[in-house]
């Protein structure tokens, strides 16, 4: 089964569900993760050390997300988001991969090998590849040499990005080498040099499933939603047991309350 007709549309929404969202404060500048942040849902589990694990919507952290029965399919319908401190975008992404333990300190390449995406296959094409850190590591500037296998199955692959001076919830977006469009697994990442402090950073693998305007009121408060119906996003599908997550772009400074709802259709 699938939606395909409005009237589909209009029946997957009444046997659907929302998922809420709301977190209070999120790191400051550039792209920050909501993983670790209370809130709803609340803080997210710090994932397996080395390989990882592919996470699902049981994983603590995951927005709330129920797997359809009969053969149904599930879309993000619609989308409404309001940010109380300042204009920004909030990304939503399936999960697909991640993992932790990687220190900040050690030089030497550190081996990752993560686990296998499962959703929709194995393949990772059109997946973007992040480095997030859990615990700070030090100020001193550092770039981690990522060796990854591409969407093709290519081995070997390699990325270099900004690792120095991140804290909880900060997040690298990284560019992968020309003509890859997306990472099956990660093999190993290598430091430049040591920041300073070892604390915890970790790889993660996701899909971008909607990219979310917010309206702000500049600190005075929510100001109306910036609501997307099925049209605007797209009606993207949303694979059995996703790992739905945000990410927000802010510019500087800490952003927050964040808060929304998304409309599940399913049919």
């Amino acid at each position: 089964m699938a939606i395909t007709t409005m009237d589909q549309l209009v029946s997957g929404l009444t046997v659907g569900f929302r998922s809420p969202f709301y977190k209070a404060q999120a790191a400051a500048g550039g792209l920050a993760s909501f993983w670790r942040y209370g809130g709803i849902p609340g803080i997210g589990a710090i994932p397996p050390t080395g390989v990882g694990e592919a996470p699902t919507e049981a994983t603590l952290g995951a927005l709330y997300f129920v797997n359809p029965t009969g053969g149904a399919f599930s879309y993000l319908a619609s989308a409404e988001f309001a940010e109380a401190s300042q204009a920004g975008t909030t990304y939503l992404y399936d999960r697909l991969v991640h993992t932790s333990g990687l220190s900040g300190t050690v030089t030497t390449s550190q081996t990752v090998n993560s686990v296998a995406i499962t959703r929709p296959d194995s393949l990772g094409a059109g997946t973007d590849l992040f480095i997030e850190c859990f615990t700070s590591v030090g100020g001193t500037a550092s770039n981690a040499t990522i060796i990854y296998t591409n969407q093709s199955g290519t081995s070997g692959r390699t990325a270099v990005v900004s690792v120095g001076n991140m804290s909880l919830g900060n997040l690298q977006l990284v560019s992968l080498a020309s003509g890859d469009t997306g990472v099956r697994s990660v093999q190993s990442v290598t430091l430049s040099a040591s920041t300073g402090v070892a604390g915890n950073l970790g790889i993660v693998i996701g899909r971008r499933i909607a990219i979310l305007p917010a309206s702000n009121a500049n600190g005075s408060g929510f100001v109306g939603a910036t609501v997307q119906d099925a049209f605007a996003l797209g009606l993207p599908q949303l694979y059995d047991h996703s790992c739905l997550w945000m990410i927000g772009g802010y510019g500087s400074g800490f952003v927050g309350p964040i808060t929304g709802m998304l409309g599940i259709a399913q049919g």
